[in-house]
C-alpha cells in the first residue's frame, strides 16, 4: 500500500478499433461508440468544466510578468498573491486579451486556476513577447561581434599583401594563420594569398623536376620534361629555368616532325612533301641523316619520273571525251604516244605506277568508246574504279554518264517493248517518261512512238472503260471497246466489258421497241433486266415512267395506239377488253340491256298491245312463243318493222320456238338481210338476247346461243350495243369467249357473203374449244416475236453501218500485241509491225536488219516529212470528219480534197490537205472515198 500510494494513478481505457481485431483498418462509428458508452467523453468534459491548469502565486507572477513589461509592477513583490490579481486585471486591458472571461480564470489561495482558454491566450502573448526581446538582444551580440572582426581585418590586410609580395612561403602561411580567425567572410587577399602559397610550393617541384632531368640526356627524358612543360603552362609558371627547357622541347619536336615528314614522303613518294622535309632537316643539321638521304635520293627519282607524268597527264586531256554521245573530239594519238615512251622506263613511284596504269585503261576505254563497243567499255571503267583514285576526270566521269545513257535507253527499251506487248499502261506511263528524259526520239526508237500512241490509246480506253463499267455507260463501253478492237486488247475487264456492253445494248435495243409497242411484259422484263445490270439512260427512265408513275387507264390507251399503230389486232382487241374492264367494274349496272336507249321501253312496246299490257309490258325483253307486236328497237319504217317481226319469226324457228322443217336456211336469211339492211343489226341481236333471257327450254337456249355467235361471225355489232352485248355475254361464264369474239367482230367489216352453216360452226367450235384464248395469246407472242426480231434486224444493220462508218481498223495489231517483243536479224519484232501499222511514215525508211548505231552527237529535231508534189498525187474526198488532236495525225472534214501519197494496208493512209499540201498526217482510208 506504500508503494501504491506513492504513485501516480493512470486510468487507461483500450478501446477496439474494428470487430476483425486486425490492424491497419479503423471504424469509426464503432470507436465512437465505445468513447460515448463506456464514459471517456464524459470524463473529459467534467475534466474540461474544472480548472485544469494551476500555478502558485509566485511562478505565475514571475512567467506572465513579461505581459505588462513598463507598467509599475516590481521584480519581487511581497505579496504576491495581490500582485497576481494586478497583473490579471492589468492584461484583461490590454488589446487581445477580451477572451479572458472571469469565470476562466480564479485566484485561490495558495494558486492560481485558469482553464485552456485563458491558458491560450497567456501563452501565446507571452511567446510574442520573448520573440521581440530575442531579436533585440541577437542584434546587439551580432553587432558587438562585427565590430571586432573588422578591426581585425584592417590590421591583417598589410600583413596579407606584404606576404604576397614577399612570395616566401614561411610569411604566406603565417599570414594566412592570422586570417583563420576571421569568420564573417573570406576576404580576396586571403584567397590570393592562398593561390601564390600553392604556385611557390608548385614551383619549388617544377624547378626540382627540370634540374633532375637536365642532369640526364634530353632524348631520353624528352617525355618527362615534356610533361612538366606543360604543367608550367597549365599554371601560368615562368621563369629561366621553365623558359630553357621549353626550348630544348620545342628542338626534339621539330626533329621528330621532320624525321616523321621524310618518312611519310618516302611512302607517299610525294616529290612536294620530300623537297619540304628535306630542307627543313637541313636548317635542323640533319642533312647526315639515314632518312634525310633516302629521301635525297627519291627526290631524284621522282624528278626525273616527273617529266614522263606529264606527257602521260598532256595525253590524258587532250583527245578527252568531252560531251556524252559526242566522240568527235575523241583522240588516241597523243596518249598512246606518251604510254609508248613511259613502257620503255621502270618506274620507281607508287604515283606514276598508278597515273601510267590509269592511262593504259584510258586508252582502251577511248578505243572502245570510238568503236562503240559498250561492254568493254564497261569493263575498263571498272578497272579505273578498282584503282581507287581519289579524283576521277572529267572525261571519265562523261564515260560513265555516257554509259549509264547507254544502259538506261537499253533498259528503257525493253521495258518498252515488254510493255507495248502486256498493255501495261503505267509501265508504258513510266517507260515513256524515262525515254523522254533520256532523249529518246521516236524517229531513232520507233519503240517509242508505239509506246506513246499505245499509251494514250489505252488510257484513253480504260478512262471509257472504268466509267463506263462504273456507270454502266453505253456510250463509253462502246468507245472503249471499238480502242480496245483497234490496239487488240483483250482482257478480262475487257471481256466482261463486252458482255456488259452486249447485255447493255440488248436493253437499251429491247426498251426501245418495247417502248414503241407500249408492251407491258416486254417493258417489265428488260427494264428488270436493265435494273439487274445497274443500266441507266433515257429510255430506261422512260421505261420506269411509264411503268410506274402512269396511270392504268393512260397506259392502256397508249398501249392501245401503239397496237394500232403497228397493226396488232389482237393487241388492240385485248387492250380495248381491258379498258372496258375497268368501266364495267364500275359501271355494269348502266350496260344493262333494259337501258340500252335504242329499245322502245316497256310503256312504247306494251302501247301496241290491244289486251293485257301489263303482261306485254312484263315480258317485253323476255322469252315469248308469240309474234312481236312492233321492232324491239325504234324503227320508224315501217317496212323495216314488218322485216324485224318476220325476222323475230326466223330467230324463233331456228331456236326450235316455231315449228320449221328446215332451220339453216333461215340462218342465212337473218344474216342476209342484217348485211343488206345494217338498222336490222341491232334489233335482230336484240331480238335474239330476249329469246334467251327466262328460256324454260335448254335445248333451245343452245341454239340461241349458237344464233348469237352466227350473227356476231357474221357482222360487226353496232357501236351502240356493243357494250351491252358484253355485259350480257359476261353475264353467262359459259360464253365467255364469246366476248372477245365480240371484240374482233369491231375490228372487221360485216361479210360480203354469208358463210355457210359448216363454217360457221366450224369458227364456233374454234372459239368454244379450251385452247382458244391460249392459241390467241401464242398468236400475239408470235406476232410480237417477229416484229421484234424485225426491228432487232433493222437496229442492229443500222447500228452496224455507223460501226463501220466511224471506227478505226488496224488489223496489222492483231499479230503483235501478244508477243514478245525481240530484235532480231532478218525479222521484224512486234513493236516494228505496229510501229508500221500505226506511225508508217516514221518507219518506212528504217532498217530492221540489225539494231540501229548508237547516235553520236547531241539529239537533233526529226527530218521534215516529204512534201508531196500535188499534180502528181491522186486526189480522195473525205466522206467524215476526223479530228484526233495527236501529232503526225492529219484533220479532215467531210467534203476536203486531199492528196493521198501512201496508202497502207493497215487501213492508214498518208497524204495532206489540197488546200494545204505542206503539212503531211496520216488518216484513216475508210474515211475518204475517190474524189
Amino acid at each position: 500500500m506504500t508503494i501504491i500510494e506513492g504513485t501516480n494513478p493512470h486510468f487507461i481505457r483500450c478501446i477496439k478499433p474494428n470487430s476483425a481485431k486486425i490492424s491497419n483498418e479503423f471504424q469509426g462509428l464503432m470507436v465512437l461508440q465505445q468513447l460515448r458508452y463506456s464514459g471517456v467523453l464524459e470524463a473529459v468534459r467534467i475534466r474540461k468544466s474544472g480548472f485544469p491548469f494551476r500555478y502558485l502565486h509566485k511562478i505565475f507572477y514571475q512567467r506572465y510578468k513579461i505581459l505588462v513589461l513598463g507598467q509599475n509592477f516590481p521584480h519581487y513583490p511581497s505579496n504576491y498573491r495581490d500582485y497576481c490579481v494586478k497583473l490579471v486585471d492589468a492584461v484583461r486591458k490590454l488589446p487581445g486579451y477580451e477572451g479572458i472571461e472571469p469565470t476562466d480564470l480564479q485566484v485561490g489561495k495558495t494558486m492560481m486556476l485558469y482553464r485552456s482558454g485563458p491558458y491560450r491566450i497567456l501563452e501565446l502573448q507571452r511567446n510574442i513577447k520573448l520573440g521581440t526581446i530575442a531579436l533585440v538582444l541577437q542584434k546587439q551580440s551580432r553587432k558587438r561581434q562585427v565590430m571586432k572582426q573588422i578591426i581585425m581585418i584592417k590590421k591583417l590586410r598589410p600583413v596579407l599583401k606584404a606576404a604576397i609580395q614577399s612570395r616566401n612561403e614561411e610569411k604566406l602561411e603565417a599570414a594566412l594563420k592570422q586570417s583563420s580567425e576571421i569568420t564573417i567572410a573570406e576576404l580576396d587577399e586571403v584567397k590570393k594569398c592562398r593561390n601564390v602559397l600553392a604556385q611557390v610550393k608548385e614551383e619549388k617541384v617544377i624547378n626540382a623536376k627540370i634540374e633532375a632531368l637536365f642532369k640526364r640526356p634530353i632524348e631520353e627524358v624528352f617525355d618527362d620534361l615534356s610533361a612538366v612543360v606543360s604543367r608550367a603552362d597549365d599554371i601560368e609558371l615562368t621563369n629561366n629555368l621553365i623558359a630553357k627547357a621549353k626550348e630544348e622541347v620545342r628542338k626534339i619536336q621539330e626533329k621528330r616532325q621532320c624525321t616523321s615528314d621524310l618518312i611519310k614522303g618516302v611512302e607517299k613518294q610525294s616529290l612536294t612533301l620530300l623537297e619540304d622535309a628535306f630542307a627543313r632537316a637541313r636548317n635542323l643539321m640533319m642533312a647526315s641523316s639515314s632518312e634525310a638521304k633516302k629521301a635525297k635520293e627519291w627526290i631524284d627519282i621522282l624528278k626525273t619520273e616527273l617529266v614522263v607524268v606529264e606527257k602521260l597527264q598532256r595525253g590524258m586531256k587532250e583527245g578527252a571525251l568531252q560531251r556524252v554521245l559526242d566522240h568527235s573530239t575523241v583522240s588516241v594519238t597523243t596518249l598512246e604516244s606518251a604510254i609508248s615512251e613511259g613502257s620503255k622506263l621502270t618506274f620507281q613511284g607508287q604515283q606514276i605506277k598508278q597515273i601510267f596504269a590509269e592511262a593504259k585503261v584510258l586508252l582502251n576505254a577511248r578505243k572502245a568508246l570510238l568503236q562503240e563497243d559498250y561492254k568493254s567499255l564497261e569493263k575498263f571503267l571498272g578497272e579505273i574504279l578498282k584503282m581507287q583514285i581519289d579524283q576521277q576526270s572529267d572525261e571519265v566521269l562523261v564515260m560513265k554518264e555516257e554509259l549509264t545513257l547507254k544502259c538506261a535507253r537499253d533498259d528503257v527499251e525493253e521495258k518498252l517493248e515488254k510493255a507495248v506487248s502486256e498493255f501495261d499502261l503505267e509501265s508504258l506511263d513510266l517507260g515513256t517518261g524515262q525515254a523522254e528524259k533520256l532523249g529518246m526520239l521516236p524517229n531513232e526508237f520507233p519503240v517509242v512512238g508505239v509506246a506513246n500512241h499505245l499509251k494514250e490509246r489505252l488510257r484513253l480506253c480504260k478512262q471509257h472503260l472504268y466509267k463506263g463499267l462504273q456507270h454502266v455507260l453505253e456510250d463509253d463501253l462502246r468507245y472503249a471497246l471499238e480502242i480496245a478492237n483497234e490496239i487488240k486488247w483483250n482482257n478480262s475487264e475487257v471481256q466482261y466489258a463486252s458482255d456488259l456492253y452486249q447485255n447493255v445494248l440488248a436493253a437499251r435495243l429491247n426498251l426501245e421497241i418495247a417502248y414503241e409497242m407500249c408492251d407491258p411484259e416486254l417493258l417489265n422484263e428488260w427494264y428488270l433486266k436493265a435494273t439487274e445490270i445497274k443500266y441507266e439512260s433515257e429510255i430506261v427512265l422512260q421505261t420506269r415512267e411509264l411503268l410506274y408513275n402512269t396511270p392504268n387507264e393512260k397506259f392502256l390507251r397508249l398501249q392501245y395506239n401503239a397496237a394500232k399503230k403497228l397493226g396488232f389486232i389482237d393487241r388492240q382487241i385485248e387492250v380495248t377488253m381491258q379498258l372496258k374492264e375497268s368501266i364495267f367494274a364500275q359501271f355494269a349496272s348502266m350496260f344493262e340491256l333494259e337501258n340500252f336507249g335504242v329499245l322502245r321501253g316497256k310503256e312504247e312496246y306494251s302501247s301496241h298491245a290491244w289486251v293485257k299490257k301489263d303482261k306485254v309490258k312484263e315480258g317485253y325483253l323476255k322469252y315469248q312463243k308469240g309474234n312481236l307486236l312492233t321492232s324491239l328497237t325504234r324503227i320508224e319504217d315501217p317496212n323495216e318493222i314488218k322485216v324485224a317481226k318476220d325476222a323475230f319469226k326466223n330467230v324463233q324457228g331456228y331456236m326450235g320456238d316455231r315449228q320449221y322443217e328446215f332451220t339453216e336456211p333461215l340462218v342465212q336469211e337473218l344474216i342476209t338481210i342484217c348485211i343488206q339492211i345494217p338498222a336490222m343489226r341491232d334489233e335482230v341481236l336484240v331480238q335474239v338476247i330476249k329469246q334467251l333471257i327466262d328460256n324454260p327450254n335448254t335445248e333451245s337456249i343452245s341454239k340461241g346461243w349458237e344464233l348469237l355467235f352466227f350473227l356476231i361471225y357474221s357482222f360487226p355489232p353496232s357501236d351502240d350495243i356493243c357494250n351491252y352485248l358484253t355485259i350480257f355475254v359476261r353475264a353467262h361464264p359459259e360464253h365467255r369467249n364469246l366476248e372477245r369474239c365480240i371484240h374482233e367482230a369491231n375490228f372487221r367489216d360485216a361479210k360480203e357473203k354469208v358463210p355457210t352453216i359448216s363454217e360457221m360452226r366450224s369458227a364456233k367450235q374454234a372459239a368454244y374449244s379450251s385452247t382458244f384464248l391460249q392459241d390467241i395469246k401464242a398468236r400475239q407472242k408470235a406476232e410480237k416475236n417477229r416484229f421484234v426480231e424485225f426491228k432487232l434486224k433493222e437496229k442492229q444493220s443500222l447500228g452496224a453501218q455507223q460501226q463501220t462508218d466511224t471506227s478505226l481498223s488496224v488489223s496489222s495489231l492483231a499479230s503483235s500485241a501478244t508477243q514478245k517483243n525481240e530484235i532480231r536479224p532478218r525479222r521484224k519484232t512486234s513493236v516494228q509491225i505496229l510501229a508500221e501499222a500505226i506511225l508508217p511514215e516514221r518507219v518506212s525508211s528504217q532498217n530492221y536488219s540489225n539494231p540501229a548505231p548508237v547516235r553520236k552527237g547531241p539529239p537533233t529535231s526529226a527530218p521534215p516529212l516529204p512534201v508531196p508534189t500535188a499534180p502528181t498525187l491522186p486526189l480522195a474526198r473525205a466522206a467524215f470528219d476526223y479530228f484526233t488532236g495527236e501529232p503526225g495525225h492529219l484533220n479532215i472534214r467531210a467534203g476536203d480534197l486531199i492528196y493521198v501519197q501512201d496508202k497502207h494496208p493497215s487501213g492508214w493512209w498518208t497524204g495532206s490537205l489540197k488546200t494545204n499540201p505542206d503539212v503531211l498526217g496520216v488518216f484513216p482510208g475508210s474515211y475518204v472515198q475517190d474524189a
